[in-house]
């Protein structure tokens, strides 16, 4: 019965290490998982600023075009009645 017991408690404290070490190791990779997770988050922010900015930038430009094509039309005209 102690031949038993013994073996029984060694297996206990194997499982136990073992447990101890799967949770280790899905704790590391749960923390790593986090961190990647934070870093694309990180970078799909910058992206969105990158675009809102172009977008920006676009908007003026298509201000500029039409005012352009206005200055345009004036000079055009002012030539014409020349």
């Amino acid at each position: 019965m102690n031949a038993q017991n013994f073996n029984l408690n060694d297996q206990v404290k194997y499982l136990t290490e073992e447990n101890v070490i799967s949770k280790t190791r899905l704790t590391l990779a749960l923390n790593t998982t986090l961190q990647e997770n934070s870093t694309i988050k990180n970078e799909l922010i910058s992206l969105k600023i990158k675009q809102t900015d172009y977008e920006d930038k676009m908007k003026k430009s298509c201000v500029n075009d039409q005012k352009t094509e206005q200055l345009v039309k004036k000079f055009n005209c002012q030539v014409e009645n020349w």
